[in-house]
C-alpha cells in the first residue's frame, strides 16, 4: 500500500557520497571495569518511556515519523512509544526549551544543527554509543563528522537519520515542444547555460524560462564552500571558490531567466528546468498530481563545473539529536541509534524515496520500489556522482548568508561586479557578526 514520504524543506545544506553501513546494540559485559552489569543496564533500558519528537527548522510530517520512526521502534522496543509533537499555536522548539519542557528527540539537518547546539539541547552520544558498543565504522563517515564537527571537543550530537540531495528537475514536455534534447547526467554548467539560453523564449503570448536557480548560497553549495572561515571566525567570500560560484549565477542569469516562481514548473508549464531538493520536490509534485494535474518530468544530476568534475551537487543528512534535558536518555538513544543503523529500517526509507545513511548498495537499489512516484524515473542521477563535502558551519552563517546571496543579485542584474559585490558582501556580514560578538 503506497504511503506519503517525508517532506522535508529547508533551503541549505550539503553532505558527501554515499559510503555509509550499519551497526548494532549489544550489551556490555560485567567485566567491563568500572561499568553497570548488563542486567542493570537492560532493566534501565526496558523501563516504559514516552518519547516527545518534533522537528526543527526542517519540515517533517507525523505520518512520516509514525511510519519510519514510531512503527518501526515499537516493533524493536516494545516498551517505548514515540509521540509527535505538533508544532504552531504557540508550540515551538524554542518554546518548550524556555518552559524546561524539551522534545526528547528533535529532527534537524546539517545547516542547523549549530543553531540546536546553542540552545544547549543535544545529548553527546558518545558515552551511549561506547556503552551499547554501537559500531559507526560502516556509517556514511561525511554525516557522522560533519555532526561531530560541530561538537567543540568532539562531542557526537546525534546520528544520521537519511539523507537528501539536490537534483536537477525537467519539464519533459517543453523540451519535446521546443525540440531540445533532455539534460543528461553528464552536462557540465557550461552545457546549463546553453540549454537555458535554447529554452528561454516567449512563445504565444506565453513567457518560458531555461531554468530556475538557487542563490548564491545554494550554488556554493555545489562545491562544499564555506561561509565562515574556521581559522578567523569571519564571513570569508574574497577567494577563488566564490568567485567562481559567483561566475556561474551571472552566466545563468544572463540567458534571460528572471527566476519565475517555482509554480512556474509545478503547475503552469512554464519553466523548464528547476533545481530543487530531492524530498521536498517529490513531496510537491505529489500534491499537484493529487489535485488533477499531469507533471510530465524526469530528472537528472546537477551539471558539474569543468574545474571541479566528478562533483555533482550538494546533500544534506538529516540528523536525530537527544534532549540533554530527557528523562529518557537511554530509551532515547535506544531509538535513536535502532533508526540510524537498522538495515530494515533503512531499508523501508529506500522504499520510500530516502537515501539511506548506510553503506549498502542492496539498499540502494531499493529505491522507491514501494513509491509510484518515482517509477520509471532516472533513479540512477541520484548515485551517479559524488557529492560535495560538507562545508565547516557555525550559527554565524545566518548572519552572513543574506548577504552573500545579495552579492549574488547584485552581480546578476548587472549592478556591480564580482570582486565588489563579494568584497562588500564580506564586510557586511562581518559586521553584523562583530556586533554578534559584543
Amino acid at each position: 500500500m503506497f504511503r506519503k514520504p517525508i517532506y522535508a524543506c529547508t533551503m541549505f545544506a550539503l553532505t558527501a557520497s554515499m559510503i555509509a553501513g550499519c551497526g548494532g546494540m549489544k550489551q556490555e559485559t560485567a567485566n567491563d571495569s568500572g561499568r553497570k552489569a548488563p542486567e542493570a543496564n537492560a532493566m534501565v533500558a526496558a523501563e516504559p518511556a514516552t518519547l516527545k519528537i518534533m522537528y526543527f527548522a526542517t519540515l517533517i510530517t507525523k505520518e512520516a515519523v509514525d511510519q519510519f520512526i514510531g512503527e518501526p521502534v515499537k516493533k524493536k522496543y516494545p516498551h517505548i512509544t514515540i509521540e509527535y509533537v505538533n508544532t504552531g499555536g504557540g508550540v515551538s522548539f524554542q518554546k518548550m526549551i524556555e518552559q524546561g519542557t524539551p522534545p526528547d528527540i528533535v529532527i534537524t539537518d546539517y545547516p542547523n544543527l549549530s543553531a540546536v547546539t546553542d540552545y544547549a539541547y543535544p545529548l553527546d552520544l558518545n558515552p551511549f554509543i561506547e556503552k551499547y558498543k554501537v559500531s559507526l565504522n560502516q556509517m556514511d563517515p561525511s554525516p557522522v563528522q560533519g555532526i561531530r564537527n560541530v561538537g567543540p571537543k568532539g562531542e557526537l550530537f546525534g546520528l544520521p537519520w537519511y539523507v537528501d540531495k539536490f537534483m536537477l528537475f525537467y519539464n519533459k514536455d517543453l523540451f519535446d515542444k521546443f525540440a531540445v534534447a533532455y539534460p543528461t547526467d553528464q552536462m557540465t554548467y557550461d552545457d546549463l547555460v546553453g540549454l537555458s539560453k535554447r529554452l528561454t523564449r516567449k512563445e504565444d503570448q506565453v513567457q518560458y524560462e531555461g531554468v530556475r536557480w538557487g542563490n548564491l548560497h545554494t550554488v556554493g553549495m555545489q562545491w562544499g564552500i564555506p561561509i565562515i572561515n574556521k581559522q578567523t571566525g569571519k564571513a570569508d567570500f574574497q577567494n577563488e571558490l566564490w568567485k567562481r560560484a559567483l561566475t556561474v549565477v551571472r552566466d545563468i542569469h544572463g540567458t534571460g531567466i528572471t527566476n519565475l516562481p517555482n509554480e512556474a514548473f509545478y503547475k503552469e508549464n512554464r519553466m523548464a528546468m528547476l533545481t530543487q531538493w530531492l524530498n521536498p520536490m517529490l513531496g510537491f509534485v505529489e500534491s499537484v498530481e493529487k489535485s488533477g494535474q499531469k507533471l510530465n518530468w524526469d530528472m537528472a544530476s546537477i551539471p558539474q563545473h569543468k574545474e571541479a568534475p566528478g562533483i555533482s551537487g550538494a546533500a544534506k543528512p538529516i540528523y536525530l539529536l537527544v534532549s540533554q534535558g530527557s528523562k529518557y536518555k537511554e530509551q532515547a538513544f535506544q531509538a535513536v541509534s535502532y533508526i540510524s543503523t537498522s538495515e530494515e529500517v533503512q531499508s523501508l526509507l529506500s522504499q520510500y524515496g530516502k537515501i539511506t545513511a548506510l553503506n549498502s548498495d542492496a539498499i540502494r537499489k531499493q529505491f522507491g520500489t514501494k513509491y509510484e512516484l518515482v517509477k520509471g524515473k532516472n533513479i540512477e542521477a541520484i548515485f551517479k556522482h559524488k557529492t560535495a563535502p560538507l562545508p565547516y558551519s557555525t550559527n554565524y552563517e545566518k548572519l552572513a548568508s543574506p548577504e552573500l546571496n545579495i552579492a549574488g543579485t547584485d552581480v546578476a542584474s548587472g549592478a556591480k561586479d564580482i570582486n565588489t559585490a563579494l568584497r562588500e558582501a564580506e564586510e557586511r556580514a562581518n559586521k553584523k557578526i562583530e556586533a554578534q560578538l559584543k
